[in-house]
């Protein structure tokens, strides 16, 4: 069987990235039993929490966090795919393979793991996210609060009570 390959014309772009993760997801179909498949979509959910919302700027090429959702979108989640692909169906269904467990559960352990890992991270740059927010919000109060608005009185030339400036 041909191994999954998540191919992107620029890895740095999101929408390619969700469109790639959709793509695995497909290739998927019919090759694998329906644990594994759910075990999939919500390791590919997880992912995409990750990721910025449509129309938002790119992901940072030096971000640690982003180089990790990266790794685990282009190689981590393939990977795994692609070695549990590799045995033949009904032996990796029903041979253990450690711990009596068999490949299939063995996967579907990696796969909620890498899942968990994500939904993680997408909680931690949720956190910051608002924790920056929080950070403007409480320097906008400060800037314009009543105390700090010193705004020196300025004569514009108008008379009081006139339209037309005065000259």
């Amino acid at each position: 069987m041909p191994g999954l390959k998540l191919t992107l014309m620029n890895e740095h772009d999101v929408e390619q990235m969700r469109q790639g993760l959709n793509d695995l997801v497909y290739s998927l179909r019919f090759r694998v039993a329906d644990d594994v498949m759910a075990a999939v979509k919500a390791t590919v959910l997880a992912i995409e929490l990750t990721l910025p919302a449509g129309g938002a700027p790119g992901m940072s090429e030096i971000d640690p966090t982003v180089m990790l959702i990266r790794q685990t979108a282009l190689h981590y989640l393939p990977e795994a795919l692609n070695s549990y692909l590799a045995l033949p169906r009904a032996l990796a269904e029903s041979e253990p393979v450690q711990d009596g467990k068999t490949a299939r559960e063995v996967l579907i352990g990696e796969l909620d793991l890498i899942a968990q890992k994500m939904r993680d991270t997408a909680s931690a740059m949720y956190h910051n996210d608002a924790d920056q927010l929080l950070a403007n919000a409480r320097f906008l109060q400060d800037r314009f609060s009543t105390e700090n608005l010193n705004v020196p009185k300025v004569d514009l030339g108008y008379n009081h009570g006139e339209d037309e400036p005065t000259r």
